[in-house]
Parts: C-alpha cells; structure tokens; sequence
C-alpha cells in the first residue's frame, strides 16, 4: 500500500475511533445517572481539543510511522502504553484544574479517568486491529506490493528471501540480489539472480525500479 495512503487510513481510523471513545464517554458520564454534574459542558470543542492531543501523543511515540507487517500484538502494546500515558496526563491535568477551581476531586473521579481509558483502548485498538487486517489482505491479494532488492548473496540473504516468500504479508517481492563478490554475479536463487554489485546498487535500483533495499549481510561484511 502507498505510504501515503496507509497513513492517511490509520489517521482517519483513529479520527473515528479517539472521537467515537470521547462520545460513549460523555454519555456514560452525562446521561447515565451514574455521576453528579454540576453543568453540561460542550461537547464538540472538547472532543476536538481530546482528539489533537491524542494525534500529538500518537505521532510522538511513532504509532504513525510506515507500518511493516509488525506483530498486532505489538502495535497493541505500544497503544496500551501510550493511552495509559496518555489518560494519566490528561486528567492529571483536568483535576488540577478542578482543584483549582475548589471542585471535589474524589472517587467518582477516579472511575471516570478508567471508564475513558478502557473506552478508548477497546476502540481503538479495535480500529487499528481493523486496519492492518485490510492492510494484509491487500498484500495477500497482491495489491500495495514493493518491490526489493536484496543485499547480500549468502545463507542470511537467503533466510531473509525464503521468508518473504513465506510470509507474503510483509508486501515484499524480492526481484534481485546485490552481491559483495563480483563471483556472484549471474547466479541466482529461487528465481531471482545475482544482477550486480553492492558498487552497482544505484544503477540496479534504477534498473529494477525497486522501491525497498533490504541488507542481508554476514557479519563479516558489517563494515
């Protein structure tokens, strides 16, 4: 998938999600009967002060980095931490301000800051679980594909093919090798030939209009 466009789907997604979590928020907090309030504040700028927080916050622990076919589990783990993060700061902030303003700050409180929590951690992580699902069906389908050269032409260039045909998800297709050894040159593995050099890698890029390189070196070749 277009970088550009995976991140315009995970934004719009999380645009959704934040937003749909401060909605069944307010209403649990406003019209369940469950909390006293003493006014009935404006919904809509709240939400959308809430949701640019939550964008910078997103942005800043990179959960809007290119996504390549990491764990969900993962990806759910970082949004665990980022949302408790997150909510902790938030209403650490709101309850300064209550305090300040000589409001009651007290166990009621403390449910709300785990009712929102909980509220947007199951609807997001549903919407980010959403997202990569279609993402991977995509590639498993053949559309959003990258084409990669891969450096290297030795056991652990070989692992690295074997598994991108393996795990056709990751959205990689492997279309040439550059080898460290001019020896290399013409051979070729699973289909795919040694076409140059790790000196020849500009002109191969061009040639193969590769759009990722992929290192597979030994660690002999570190340097």
């Amino acid at each position: 998938m277009n970088k550009k466009l995976e991140k315009i789907l995970v934004v719009t997604t999380d645009f959704i999600t934040i937003n749909s979590a401060f909605l069944v928020y307010s209403i649990i907090r406003l019209h369940s009967g469950w909390f006293s309030i003493s006014s009935i504040p404006e919904i809509l700028p709240a939400m959308l002060v809430v949701y640019f927080y939550w964008l910078i916050m997103f942005t800043f622990v990179g959960m809007y980095r290119t996504w390549f076919a990491s764990s969900r589990l993962d990806e759910l783990s970082v949004l665990f931490k980022a949302s408790f993060v997150g909510v902790f700061i938030l209403f650490f902030l709101i309850f300064m301000s209550d305090y300040s303003e000589g409001n009651n700050v007290g166990t009621n409180n403390r449910i709300l800051i785990f009712i929102y929590w909980l509220t947007l951690l199951i609807f997001t992580g549903v919407g980010r679980l959403f997202i990569r699902s279609f993402q991977r069906g995509l590639l498993l389908k053949g559309i959003g594909r990258r084409s990669a050269i891969i450096v290297g032409y030795n056991p652990v260039s070989h692992e690295v093919h074997r598994d991108l045909l393996k795990y056709r998800y990751y959205g990689f297709d492997a279309v040439g090798y550059a080898a460290m050894k001019e020896t290399n040159v013409g051979k070729s593995y699973k289909g795919v030939k040694v076409l140059g050099t790790v000196k020849d890698i500009s002109r191969l890029i061009d040639d193969t209009q590769a759009k990722e390189v992929i290192i597979a070196l030994e660690k002999k070749n570190n340097d």
